[in-house]
């Protein structure tokens, strides 16, 4: 073989490692494009939380005088489902009673939203339950409330009213309790 031909060659396998480096360079950033998309479309950027509550009042979470949440606190999202009311009522319920017994000061006051699935077919059980139970809120909140809840999860927002975490929802309240504890401090 002559030197031009071994040259040639040469190039001929540089330029084919330098097109799969890039290839999987660009693999990988659109990867990480796409996950940057989805978290972005979980993040609500307009609507509001006024809502309307099981007695058919209109609702909203309770802010300062700056729009944000009051003492620094986080308010929690999630579906309530009227074919399994009362066992969503149970769940919630324990949940926070053991979140409000292993909070320690560094976690502001917690607000509790489970909106009903099928709007005020809730309301029998307001009495019972520790958080509010809405009917209706801004269809914006509501299709991502609704989109969280096909992954069955609930969503965090911090007192800015900024999602701030995704909760998965177990079948156990403890461990329900354990997860937003830490996703709160």
């Amino acid at each position: 073989m002559t030197m031009n031909g071994i040259l040639t060659s040469f190039v001929a396998f540089m330029l084919l490692c330098n097109t799969l480096y890039l290839g999987a360079r660009v693999r990988s950033e659109m990867l990480r494009y796409r996950q940057r998309k989805e978290e972005r479309m979980q993040i609500s950027t307009d609507g509001s939380f006024t809502g309307i509550d099981a007695g058919g009042n209109l609702i909203s979470p309770q802010l300062d005088a700056n729009g944000r949440l009051e003492r620094g606190g986080l308010m929690l999202a999630f579906v309530v489902h009227s074919d399994r009311l009362a066992a969503d009522v149970s769940f919630w319920n324990r949940a926070i009673e053991l979140t409000g017994r292993s909070r320690t000061g560094e976690i502001g006051q917690i607000q509790y939203w489970g909106v009903c699935d099928r709007g005020m077919a809730c309301q029998s059980s307001q009495a019972d339950a520790k958080f509010k139970i809405i009917g209706y809120i801004d269809p914006h909140q509501m299709h991502t409330l609704a989109e969280a809840d096909t992954g069955k999860a609930a969503l965090l927002y911090d007192r800015a009213l900024t999602l701030r975490a995704r909760l998965p929802i177990g079948p156990d309240p403890v461990a329900e309790s354990a997860l937003l504890v830490g996703e709160a401090k």
